[in-house]
């Protein structure tokens, strides 16, 4: 027996066309990129996912990536320069004691706020003092007292011992100190009249290489 329709039994029967799906497409500008390994990977790498990614050294805004550098931004020769030149420096300050106190107490604030002991690859500010400069911790102590010291940023310390390295090749008595000027930090250069053409010519070369001075 045929079975009556929804139209014969009165009752009305609609249906709804399903509009076809609409397939927009982006402009690459506007595409999430994929990871550089996985479209190597796609575009047929198929070492590109075990490769390991190269590492990107941060040293805050001074790029240094030799893998055997000291103290960025410094030629390991210019380093260890001014490294053996302040520590005789250092060491007849501790030979002439108590005389010679405040060169003491300001070569080692110098050294400590440039981290030197890096350039010989000395393990720390301890180590420095004691076997390095000959003298002991408690007495550096007694002498700073409670002085807070600042972390230089590398580009400060790298034009620094930049700078100083550059003197000493014309002035073996050449100083380089800073000082703070309202509010400022400046750096201030100490060498003989007799030398002073051929240093600035041979500073003008070491730092040019660390771009624009930078505001401190």
């Amino acid at each position: 027996m045929k079975r009556p329709t929804a139209s014969e039994k009165g009752h009305a029967c609609y249906s709804r066309a399903v509009p076809p799906s609409r397939i927009v497409k982006r402009p690459p500008s506007e595409r999430k990129r994929l990871p550089p390994a996985l479209e190597a990977f796609a575009r047929g790498d198929e070492q590109a996912l075990r490769r390991r990614p190269e590492r990107t050294i941060d040293r805050g805004r001074l790029h240094d990536d030799r893998p055997a550098g000291l103290i960025p931004g410094v030629r390991n020769r210019d380093a260890r320069a001014v490294y053996d030149a302040r520590v005789v420096r250092l060491r007849d300050a501790v030979a002439g004691r108590p005389a010679q106190d405040a060169a003491l107490v300001q070569g080692l604030i110098e050294a400590i706020e440039l981290r030197l002991w890096r350039a010989r690859n000395v393990t720390g500010p301890s180590a420095f003092v004691e076997q390095v400069v000959g003298i002991a911790r408690s007495e550096v102590d007694a002498l700073l007292g409670a002085r807070k010291f600042e972390r230089l940023d590398d580009v400060f310390i790298a034009t620094w011992l930049g700078a100083e390295a550059a003197l000493l090749e014309s002035d073996p008595r050449a100083t380089v100190t800073t000082r703070i000027m309202e509010d400022r930090r400046e750096l201030v250069l100490t060498v003989s009249s007799d030398h002073a053409t051929q240093a600035l010519a041979s500073l003008g070369r070491r730092l040019g290489r660390l771009g624009p001075p930078k505001k401190l």
